[in-house]
């Protein structure tokens, strides 16, 4: 795997929330969450609540897209990423490792019921205007 540009790799560490996206039969569905970063492995962690419709539409088809914008928006100077990705298989070992840095960064969340998901994000595009406008960096797995 090529490593993920620094720039990308800060901005995304950098903020909390991501916006994600699901299909189920041709019908688009999103979800926000909190997120943990792996910058060396590409993946983004985030916890969801048991039962829900991103659930249910991720069982069946596991391609996810998402959005990242600043903590605080500076509309003279938009940033953000958008990428897409697979969400993988919950698996034990997977869970129990990935969640540390999950719980880490929001240790509340340890008291909320749910499942720690995890997302391999295959390509990504970093959009920086503060660097001019057009400015942009891409990543793909």
């Amino acid at each position: 795997m090529e490593e993920i540009n620094k720039e990308i790799a800060q901005f995304i560490s950098e903020n909390t929330v991501a916006t994600l996206a699901c299909v189920d039969n041709q019908s688009p569905y999103c979800f926000n969450c909190y997120y943990a970063f792996l910058p060396d492995e590409g993946l983004l962690v985030y916890k969801s609540a048991f039962r829900t419709q991103h659930d249910a539409i991720l069982e069946k088809n596991k391609q996810i897209a998402g959005s990242i914008v600043p903590n605080e928006i500076n509309l003279a100077a938009l940033s953000g990423v958008q990428f897409e990705g697979i969400l993988l298989e919950s698996r034990i070992d997977l869970t129990m490792r990935l969640s540390i840095p999950y719980y880490t960064r929001f240790p509340f969340a340890i008291a909320l019921f749910g499942n720690i998901c995890v997302i391999q994000m295959n390509k990504i595009k970093f959009t920086d205007f503060t660097k001019g406008v057009g400015y942009n960096l891409q990543w793909s797995r």
